[in-house]
């Protein structure tokens, strides 16, 4: 069997600080913010296994990840996120949210969905999920 991976990259700007941080990055600042989301569901043989809500072919909407990446944008995260927006903790944010778009059933399938959040092309984190932890996580 084979797996099937979508890949969605957007990009955003945004202001932050760090909070408890000393040094130039505890001062507000912006950031063009790279965002990649993908997608993967394990052994797919035929295009007719894969599901998002009745829609048959179609492993996610694309449009989802515009709309959380939406909300990001142009914004001062600080006064828009509860926790430290760290890339670290952003690439945890928008997987979570991104799982969070999955009904229980599509999540039971082999479902892997990772996102990595790029500072202005140099600095990264990623975060993953597999369908194990997408089950605890809307538990």
């Amino acid at each position: 069997m084979a797996n099937l991976t979508i890949h969605s990259k957007r990009t955003i700007c945004a202001a932050h600080f760090l909070k408890n941080y000393e040094g130039n990055c505890g001062n507000i600042h912006g950031h063009n913010w790279d965002i990649e989301v993908w997608i993967t569901k394990k052994s797919v043989s035929k295009v007719d296994e894969v599901y998002f809500g009745k829609t048959e072919g179609m492993l996610f909407d694309f449009r989802a990840v515009k709309e959380i990446c939406e909300r990001l944008d142009h914004k001062q995260l600080n006064d828009l996120l509860d926790f430290n927006s760290t890339a670290e903790n952003l690439s945890i944010y928008i997987t979570k949210e991104i799982v969070n778009k999955f009904s229980v059933m599509e999540r039971q399938g082999g479902l892997i969905v990772k996102t990595r959040v790029c500072e202005k092309g140099e600095n990264w984190s990623e975060y993953s999920l597999d369908s194990d932890e997408l089950r605890d996580e809307k538990e």
